[in-house]
């Protein structure tokens, strides 16, 4: 998977853009319109996609049974009683499945006309109001404490955010329970017998950890390399149009880069010491359901709030859920392209520093106790116990 993962990325990315760029210089959809209103008479443009053309029989049942016949993708009806006041009947009948592009466009399209019905009945002239409109380009800059301004991007913030969130959310459940799965095994199989004759308990858990830790970082390493090797050709066409330079400057990257990293190894750290508590304390996958769900509550918790913090990156909740440990990796990679003050990066970064100390210990407390018992079932109050065992 390390070589085929990328080749999977590539590869989709590519499908992707030839899609799209097939739906959009694909061929044209014709829609008739059956107009009994007779308020929409060259009211629907076509477009480089969809062509609206006039109904021939002005029969709704021959029109209906002609779809296929004049290769019609749909048909338009727009009954007599139609008005500002009154817009039942109108149906969209299609040849097959329906389209939800077409539907919007329709739908705008007659929405637009009625309201422009509505305010010639009142005496607006809906062209004076089309000119009273204003579009305004809005830019953004943030200032430093010397009052330098800097030019910023909301969307490219919040798509590194959110970017950054899914992949740790991502690499700290996949990587976690390979750490789980190994734990469990090595015990199901009596390795660990073995091997625990040579190294204490705590070295033999850490070891577990960080080597999956190095084959994790090895792995996502030449994902990110190979990925961008095989699809930046096909992602560089599709952003011609785009400045993308001037779209990551707006961005500290630097900080980014190194928030990625600090929160991806301090979490994977972290859920992983849990996930090997666990793998040593249960003999099979059904006993370890019950304690991964409370473990990972709060890392749903802290993804699932990402929507919300991105909404105001500063607020007590997103601050307070940088701070705890379960759900700072999560939250605080959707804070950082928004550069949050330096004393909440730093005060998070400490707290996940003490959070996998903390859990460190907790989880070696268990897994000395756990890795050589079998045939036990396991709950909470039975590993509250072994916390307070004396060295074995």
């Amino acid at each position: 998977m390390t070589l085929l993962g990328p080749l999977l990325f590539a590869g989709l990315t590519a499908i992707v853009g030839w899609v799209t760029i097939t739906l959009i210089t694909s061929e044209n959809k014709v829609v008739e319109v059956f107009d009994e209103s007779g308020l929409f008479a060259g009211k629907f443009p076509s477009t480089h996609n969809i062509e609206f053309v006039e109904a021939s029989s002005k029969n709704l049942t021959t029109d209906k049974s002609n779809l296929k016949e004049k290769d019609r993708y749909a048909l338009l009806y727009i009954p007599a009683g139609v008005s500002p006041d009154n817009t039942k009947g109108i149906t969209i009948f299609y040849e097959n499945s329906p389209n939800f592009y077409i539907e919007t466009r329709i739908k705008d399209i007659i929405e637009k006309e009625l309201e422009n019905i509505r305010m010639r009945e009142v005496g607006i002239d809906p062209t004076l109001i089309a000119q009273m409109k204003v579009n305004i380009d809005l830019n953004t800059k943030t200032l430093d404490k010397e009052s330098k301004e800097k030019e910023s991007s909301t969307e490219a913030a919040m798509g590194a955010g959110y970017v950054g969130a899914f992949l740790i959310y991502m690499f700290i459940f996949m990587y976690g329970v390979q750490v789980l799965k190994g734990v469990q095994e090595e015990k199901t199989n009596r390795i660990v017998e073995v091997m625990i004759s040579s190294v204490k308990p705590f070295q033999l858990m850490m070891g577990k950890i960080l080597g999956i830790a190095a084959v994790g970082l090895t792995q996502f390493g030449l994902w990110m390399l190979l990925s961008y090797v095989f699809s930046s050709g096909v992602v560089m066409a599709m952003a011609s149009q785009i400045d993308v330079l001037a779209i990551l400057n707006t961005i500290n990257m630097p900080l980014v880069l190194f928030g990625f990293l600090f929160y991806f190894i301090s979490g994977y750290l972290l859920y992983s010491a849990l996930f090997a508590a666990i793998g040593a304390a249960v003999d099979n996958d059904t006993d370890s359901q019950q304690f991964m769900f409370p473990i990972t509550i709060p890392l749903v918790i802290a993804f699932a709030s990402t929507q919300l913090i991105l909404r105001d990156t500063n607020s007590a909740l997103a601050i307070w859920l940088s701070v705890i440990p379960f759900t700072a990796p999560i939250v605080m990679m959707v804070r950082i392209p928004f550069d949050p003050p330096a004393w909440q990066i730093a005060v998070s970064m400490l707290s996940m520093i003490l959070g996998f100390l903390s859990t460190t210990w907790l989880a070696a407390r268990i897994y000395r106790v756990g890795i050589l018992m079998y045939g036990k079932k396991v709950n909470y109050k039975e590993l509250a116990k072994w916390l307070f065992y004396k060295n074995l």
